[in-house]
């Protein structure tokens, strides 16, 4: 491993552990439950990410709490980092999108918003329910949906795009 690649993966984790520590959840004064940050990985050739993108942009509107981090990776080097950096904090491997990453887990790809929205509105708030006050993301938590909800495992590539010319 070059000196400059180990130097970018330490700057990565860094930047992971500021950013999770940055945002995590606390009790705003009247609030019930802690903030919970959706960091959204999408990319603009990618039919899928922007056939779900309309329907992740409302969901702060919709579910309180929820705090959207709209991170465009095609045209962002940083927001390329950015995404492998979180995917790599938990274990795991930026190598589609659209990607949601929140509370330790990270769900890939889109079929639907009856389906994989639905999906998300139920884990989001089911974190900030989980969560109580001020409690840290939990890794034992992790989920990652390696396919979208509702579909058989032999469509299942279909609701994704491959990063690999983001």
């Amino acid at each position: 491993m070059s000196p400059r690649s180990t130097l970018f993966r330490c700057a990565a984790t860094v930047l992971v552990l500021v950013t999770l520590l940055a945002t995590a959840p606390t009790r705003a004064a009247g609030s019930e439950a802690p903030a919970v940050d959706l960091y959204f990985f999408w990319s603009a050739r990618c039919p899928h990410c922007l056939e779900a993108r309309p329907y992740v942009l409302r969901l702060p509107e919709q579910l309180d709490g929820v705090t959207l981090h709209d991170l465009e990776i095609s045209r962002s080097r940083e927001n390329a980092g950015r995404y492998v950096a979180m995917a790599s904090a938990l274990g795991e491997r930026a190598s589609a999108v659209p990607a949601f990453l929140f509370c330790g887990e990270m769900h890939v790809g889109w079929d639907s918003a009856a389906t994989t929205g639905h999906l998300l509105r139920e884990r989001l708030q089911a974190c900030r329910g989980e969560r109580g006050v001020a409690a840290p993301p939990r890794r034992a938590a992790r989920r990652r949906r390696s396919r979208c909800p509702g579909l058989a495992a032999s469509t299942s590539t279909a609701c994704r795009c491959r990063c690999s010319r983001w």
